[in-house]
């Protein structure tokens, strides 16, 4: 396969291998496995542009090396076209690798993705917005904005602000009141938190949720009507444990659109991680096999 690799500058990876021996890296594993491939380092914020330069030269794979955030960018681009995603997981939560059974181990990764197919998966979107993992509103945006708000500060102030987060997480956090049209029957809500997730949720034990599947064609949609953070944090808790299914103030279902409104004008969103401001209603919508993937080899059994 002719393949473009993007990396982001600003990877912790990168930085500390040195952006060359990591080049060296990538470009030997590619070549091995009989691809002709070109490496780009960029600065976070100019990842867009690069794919969008790449796609229109027929690559037939962009390789985006980053986080959340560069994947969503890159997906972007790249939806309803031949050209397929490989992700390269160097960021934090890496969600959308973790789902397609990526290594967190950057060499690893590396050996999966020049030996991957291409996949066809389902992209979900808000508003026009597209995600790939799940979108949240309530409590988790709040968490996402705190968190941002502490970028750029020394340690110190990183710290404290970290070791202060739960308390005004506490304090702060209200049950909204959400109209949700599910197409079925609208519903009015008073929830602390709603995800609609790309797809569903499996109820196996896990540490993260993860998805059971990437091409089903539903929307998850999970409502969280606890009163205080705590529950919903022992929510949490069920999840990873797999036992979040007979919780009272939980409902979860798939959909395949639905819609959701609130009194104010705007709500406040995280989409893969990304805090996005969104008008009110906001409209969810699923878009099935709208994006090629490269999925690593399944192991056999």
């Amino acid at each position: 396969m002719r393949i473009h690799a993007i990396l982001n500058r600003r990877a912790g990876t990168i930085i500390g291998a040195g952006t060359e021996t990591f080049e060296h890296k990538l470009g030997k594993v590619f070549g091995d496995a009989g691809h002709s491939i070109n490496i780009e380092v960029v600065e976070p914020d100019a990842i867009g542009e690069a794919v969008k330069r790449a796609a229109a030269q027929g690559y037939d794979a962009l390789i985006v090396g980053g986080g959340d955030g560069s994947v969503n960018a890159a997906a972007t681009v790249l939806v309803d076209t031949p050209t397929a995603l490989g992700i390269l997981p160097l960021g934090t939560m890496n969600r959308m690798a973790r789902d397609l059974n990526l290594s967190m181990e950057v060499d690893q990764a590396l050996q999966q993705l020049a030996t991957a197919e291409p996949k066809l998966i389902d992209v979900a979107e808000v508003n026009g917005k597209l995600f790939l993992c799940n979108s949240f509103i309530g409590l988790p945006p709040m968490i996402t904005e705190k968190r941002q708000e502490l970028r750029g500060g020394t340690l110190a102030e990183r710290l404290r602000g970290y070791a202060a987060m739960p308390v005004a997480i506490a304090r702060g956090a209200r049950r909204i009141a959400l109209l949700i049209d599910d197409r079925d029957s609208p519903r009015l809500h008073r929830a602390l938190t709603v995800v609609v997730s790309n797809n569903l949720y499996s109820e196996s034990p896990s540490l993260l949720p993860k998805r059971r599947a990437l091409d089903e064609g539903h929307l998850g949609l999970y409502i969280s009507k606890h009163r205080t953070v705590t529950q919903t944090l022992w929510l949490l808790v069920k999840a990873s444990l797999g036992r979040w299914s007979g919780d009272p103030d939980f409902e979860g279902q798939a959909v395949e659109k639905v819609t959701i409104t609130s009194s104010g004008k705007r709500l406040r969103v995280a989409n893969d991680g990304e805090l996005l401001w969104l008008t009110s209603p906001l409209e969810y919508r699923i878009r099935p096999k709208a994006l090629t993937v490269l999925a690593p080899k399944a192991e056999p059994a």
